[in-house]
């Protein structure tokens, strides 16, 4: 292959990645390809710049995700970056009510959080209710039977 036709063949492969560095972010595109690590943001989240747009996002590994960094750049806390040395994402405390979607009683004290997880215990009104409609149901059916004979 000759270098003009080489050239033409670079300059075309160029033209095409600008074309996917272009396209508007998404969660199921991503088309930058050559990536740099400007740095490290936590143990498990990098800052890295796109070589061919020089768009920057960020991307944590514990949840396999990349963001553009404008949208999340104000998560990093630089006050945490002088004591720690690295900027790191806050830890966000919340607190929260359950209630039975069906009958609207508390399920405060059948809820437990695990990590990231919540885990809700069925409601003990709602299932005093099912088994008695499962035996109202059964004894009907045992009527209907006797009625039959």
């Amino acid at each position: 292959m000759e270098d003009a036709d080489r050239k033409y063949l670079t300059g075309i492969r160029k033209l095409i990645q600008k074309i996917k560095c272009s396209v508007p972010f998404s969660f199921t595109y991503f088309g930058h390809s050559s990536l740099t690590v400007v740095r490290q943001l936590s143990g498990q989240s990098q800052l890295i710049r796109c070589n061919d747009c020089g768009k920057f996002f960020a991307i944590n590994h514990n949840v396999r995700v990349i963001l553009p960094w404008e949208c999340v750049r104000h998560f990093y806390s630089p006050r945490m970056a002088e004591t720690t040395g690295e900027l790191v994402m806050p830890i966000l405390e919340t607190e929260f009510e359950v209630f039975c979607d069906k009958c609207g009683a508390g399920l405060c004290m059948s809820t437990t959080v695990k990590g990231s997880s919540i885990h809700v215990e069925p409601c003990e009104c709602c299932i005093n209710e099912a088994y008695q409609d499962r035996y109202d149901d059964g004894y009907r059916e045992g009527e209907n039977r006797n009625d039959e004979n």
